[in-house]
């Protein structure tokens, strides 16, 4: 079972920015594992002493297995994510469909997205650093 879940979505930037970033598979990959990126401030992240336990990487648009599954391989090898000692395991999705784009969007569009939903230890910081506090406050 995953509880307390990190997830982040990549790419997101105007269409300005778009034009001169790269949208590629691995380049997307890496910015969504950044903790910039995240959808929950991990303050103090560091990516090689908060493992995870698991990830699920979801992508769509034009990607396909044999290109997710080396930018799952190039993250593990450049250190980009890390597993607890006991294990830990890559779920990868993929859909061929493209988000859709609305007219008054200030999202680019590229045709290829990530999203990452992962079991990490760097959430303790946050339950442990301002939930808790806050609550045995009260």
């Amino acid at each position: 079972r995953l509880h307390h879940l990190i997830n982040s979505y990549a790419p997101i930037m105007t269409p300005k920015k778009m034009m001169t970033e790269a949208c590629d598979v691995q380049s997307i990959t890496d910015t969504c594992f950044s903790a910039d990126n995240f959808f929950v401030s991990c303050p103090g992240f560091d990516r090689e002493k908060d493992k995870y336990m698991a990830i699920s990487i979801n992508y769509r648009g034009d990607v396909r297995a044999r290109s997710a599954n080396a930018a799952a391989l190039w993250l593990k090898d450049y250190k980009k994510v890390t597993f607890w000692e006991w294990g830990g395991w890559f779920n990868i999705g993929l859909n061929d469909q493209v988000p859709a784009i609305l007219e008054d969007d200030h999202m680019a569009y590229c045709k290829r997205h990530v999203s990452m939903v992962a079991n990490n230890a760097a959430i303790r910081k946050v339950l442990t650093g301002g939930i808790c506090k806050k609550f045995d406050t009260l």
